[in-house]
């Protein structure tokens, strides 16, 4: 990694000498100032790094997503294929219902007439 600000760790060396610190002790400061500045700072190939990787992360969770939404869209189309098949068995039930309220019906119309038939045939009887 280039160093994003210039930072002269001599000059700052120089400097501390020159108001009375040991020059060892300039140079320890100089390097852990330098280790401070350097460690903290983000630099712009820092900020490309992390939105790629960003990026990489997005493309793979819609990617996730996608495959459920493919999931989701064929369980459906399940769905939806068994609740025709639901209402072609209620509508097969509802045309039977009415065939046998039909036949009931004539049934009873031939029981109702067959009926009257009796009835008169007795009336003249007696």
């Amino acid at each position: 990694m280039r160093n994003p600000i210039p930072f002269d760790t001599h000059a700052y060396v120089k400097r501390l000498t020159g108001v009375g610190v040991s020059e060892a002790q300039a140079e320890v400061q100089a390097e852990a100032l330098a280790d401070l500045v350097y460690g903290r700072l983000v630099t712009k190939e820092d900020l490309q790094q992390g939105l790629q990787a960003l990026e990489q992360r997005m493309e793979q969770r819609f990617a996730e997503v996608d495959m459920r939404f493919v999931e989701i869209e064929r369980r459906f189309g399940d769905v939806e294929k068994r609740f025709g098949d639901v209402e072609k068995r209620f509508g097969d039930i509802e045309t039977r219902i009415a065939q046998l309220e039909l036949r009931l019906t004539l049934r009873l119309g031939v029981m109702l007439a067959a009926s009257m038939g009796i009835v008169a045939a007795l009336v003249k009887l007696l």
